[in-house]
């Protein structure tokens, strides 16, 4: 069953919480959470704009899943001809510590992880699968004014997301 309302994982359908972010909409605030040194730091729709720059936001369920993590580190690679054009953030349903390890381990440059344990990020982009309660995979793009301007909920969650496109709309943004 594609998107809206579902995604499926070998096949079997899921629901996702709530509603479907098309491309033209502003971007819904939010709270994400990230742990560095011993301090908590939320991040929310209005941190990511002021920055003043597009924003690419990769979602993905774990980094501790094959898929994921490869998402994790293509866009990583794909994002350093950007060299601190744009925000990237990856967000996961890990705990802040587990997205640190990852993102340490694996030496990654551009993304800046955050965790959406609460699910608000989920819930308000329409990526939260019912049940579990963790995220479907997805981008999205934003320009500097907090508008969406690619948005793909991958309807498989093993499937990877279609770097290309998300790149290209992040490009006619820089």
């Amino acid at each position: 069953m594609p998107h809206p309302g579902y995604i499926t994982f070998h096949g079997d359908p899921y629901a996702l919480s709530g509603s479907p972010l098309p491309v033209g909409s502003p971007a819904p605030d939010f709270m994400l959470v990230q742990f560095e040194a011993g301090v908590q730091r939320v991040i929310d729709r209005q941190t990511l704009l002021d920055a003043g720059k597009p924003v690419l936001v990769s979602v993905i369920t774990s980094v501790d899943t094959p898929v994921g993590s490869l998402q994790a580190k293509t866009f990583d690679t794909l994002l350093q001809e950007f060299s601190g054009r744009v925000t990237a953030l990856l967000v996961s349903s890990d705990l802040p510590f587990t997205l640190n390890r990852f993102l340490e381990a694996e030496n990654l440059l551009c993304l800046e992880g955050s965790s959406d344990y609460y699910g608000s990020f989920g819930e308000a982009y329409g990526v939260l699968i019912d049940g579990p309660r963790i995220l479907a995979r997805a981008v999205f793009v934003l320009d500097r004014d907090g508008t969406v301007q690619h948005e793909q909920v991958v309807d498989e969650i093993t499937t990877e997301p279609d770097y290309g496109a998300a790149i290209a709309a992040l490009a006619k943004l820089v």
